[in-house]
């Protein structure tokens, strides 16, 4: 009877501490209202009503925030623009803080893998890992996938986007609702992005 109680107390705990995450974490998406002033103006203030509208503004942020390490603790919406540089999960966060103030739910998606092969779920430990910043956007009740590294031409899903990329093994793997865990996370930075 001792063992099943410290069991619940565990399970209590760890469900309480998921949840507590998971609100600073959305709280922490959700723009405020200087980041909301700056993504307005660098999107010159694009409403967002169809697919064509989503694919505008993946395509801006590809084309203009190059891929380049920016090297800080915290992921902020005015040093990416400013400095018109970011990682994949820089990226990401610019766009899912745009679409999120424009009422749009999103994931994160982390996809990892290993050099070696045959990447299993138990790799998410290995220090070598690989790992890429995606998420999905939910548009009239599906979810597509925004990419963050290329031009999209198209809203896809999640196993079109797998198929379709030159860059990742077969055996990626994909836990979904986790940020990047290898980049840095949304302030407090010691908390994992779970969404």
């Amino acid at each position: 009877m001792k063992k099943v109680k410290i069991l619940v107390i565990f399970i209590l705990i760890f469900a309480c501490s998921y949840y507590m995450i998971l609100l600073v974490n959305q709280n922490q998406l959700y723009p405020n209202a200087k980041e909301a002033s700056i993504l307005n103006k660098y999107f010159n203030n694009k409403k967002i009503r169809n697919a064509q509208d989503i694919i505008w503004v993946q395509n801006k942020v590809v084309n203009e925030i190059l891929q380049k390490n920016i090297g800080a603790e915290e992921i902020k919406v005015e040093r990416i623009i400013a400095m018109k540089s970011g990682q994949c999960y820089d990226r990401s966060l610019l766009l899912q803080k745009y679409f999120v103030l424009h009422n749009f739910r999103v994931r994160p998606i982390y996809l990892f893998w290993t050099e070696y092969g045959n990447t299993s779920l138990f790799d998410i430990f290995d220090l070598r890992l690989k790992s890429h910043a995606i998420f999905e956007i939910c548009l009239n009740n599906s979810w597509y996938v925004i990419r963050t590294n290329t031009i999209q031409k198209k809203l896809e899903t999640l196993d079109m986007y797998l198929g379709n990329t030159y860059f990742l093994p077969k055996d990626v793997k994909y836990i979904k609702h986790l940020s990047n865990r290898n980049g840095r996370f949304i302030k407090p930075s010691f908390l994992p992005d779970i969404y």
